[in-house]
C-alpha cells in the first residue's frame, strides 16, 4: 500500500508537462488511488483519466509511456 504522506507527493506526468490550464499548481496531487480485489493496482489521474499501474511491492510506474488511456 502507498504511504498518504508519499501520495501527496506524485503527480501525473502528464498533466504536469502539459501547458498550465486553469492555474493548477503542482502542490495538488491529482493521482487517486484504484483499488481491486487483492491490492492496488493504479493511480489515476483525476483530471486526464490516465491510470499509471502500481506493481507486487507497491511502486507506482509513472511513465507517460506505461499510462492505460481513459476509454473513449
Amino acid at each position: 500500500m502507498i504511504d498518504a504522506e508519499f501520495l501527496k507527493m506524485l503527480a501525473c506526468p502528464f498533466c504536469v508537462t502539459r501547458p498550465v490550464k486553469n492555474q493548477r499548481t503542482l502542490a495538488s496531487s491529482d493521482l487517486v488511488p484504484v483499488p481491486s480485489l487483492e491490492q492496488l493496482k493504479f493511480l489515476k489521474c483525476a483530471d486526464c483519466g490516465r491510470s499509471y499501474p502500481v506493481d507486487e511491492q507497491g511502486v507506482p510506474h509513472l511513465l507517460i509511456d506505461a499510462a492505460v488511456l481513459p476509454q473513449a
